[in-house]
């Protein structure tokens, strides 16, 4: 948990540096920048989640990241899907850019945030199964019945 809170950390210093000089020439509201800095840390926090839970998986990590950047892109670019209703998507929705200082999507946030407590309630599963990597577990458990 400590990478996250660095990762948070940078984030949100890195927003409240964009903010402070976005106060140059716009109105960077103290809500604004807070709702910036939610998304962020949201975002933030998923992407921590992912890499922690699929670094546990030894060699399967390759496999895992491949995988998810499959499902990505085929949520974000297959005509029959609306990209902005699934949570992470709908946080960096186009559509929404214009009307960031006025519609808080918070279940976006929360849906967010959802799937970043999984990948890492994920991990500390594998971290529980043995040595963390599920490839060497599957074989303890079958050389043990030898």
């Amino acid at each position: 948990l400590l990478g996250l809170g660095y990762v948070c950390a940078l984030t949100l210093a890195l927003v409240l540096l964009a903010g402070r000089t976005a106060g140059i020439a716009d109105d960077a509201t103290f809500d604004y920048v807070a709702l910036m800095a939610a998304k962020s840390l949201a975002v933030a926090a998923l992407y921590w989640s992912i890499a922690f839970c699929f670094s546990l998986c030894g060699h399967l990590r390759l496999v895992l990241y491949l995988l998810l950047l499959a499902l990505v892109l085929f949520v974000a670019w297959w005509p029959g899907i609306d990209a902005s209703r699934f949570a992470p998507f709908a946080l960096l929705d186009a559509q929404l850019f214009a009307f960031e200082r006025d519609e808080v999507p918070l279940a976006a946030i929360g849906g967010t945030l959802a799937l970043a407590a999984g990948f890492t309630a994920a991990g500390f599963v594998l971290v529980r199964v043995g040595e963390g990597s599920v490839a060497v577990a599957f074989v303890h458990r079958h050389l043990a019945d030898l």
